[in-house]
């Protein structure tokens, strides 16, 4: 899992957001992933998706961010990643 801090530039306005990426070998039985962010689920994607974006960070904020695969029987344990 990899993360780093973007900023969007909108002219008069401008935001801070996550950029997560993860890889997953061959697995059976993926329902999909959940993204957690300082341990709050902000997030759900399907099996074939390797990444997903955190927007509205706070400016200065630290973040941990994980990724957890889930399916019909449970959650994997999570990868995690700090974002500063």
């Amino acid at each position: 899992l990899t993360g780093r801090k973007i900023t969007n530039d909108f002219g008069t306005e401008s935001e801070k957001f996550a950029q997560l990426k993860w890889s997953f070998g061959p697995t059976l039985n993926i329902s999909g992933f959940r993204i957690y962010q300082n341990g709050v689920l902000v997030g759900e994607v399907g099996p074939e998706t390797n990444h997903y974006a955190v927007h509205r960070l706070v400016p200065g904020s630290v973040n941990t961010f994980a990724v957890a695969a889930y399916n019909t029987y449970g959650e994997s344990l999570p990868v995690s990643v700090v974002v500063k």
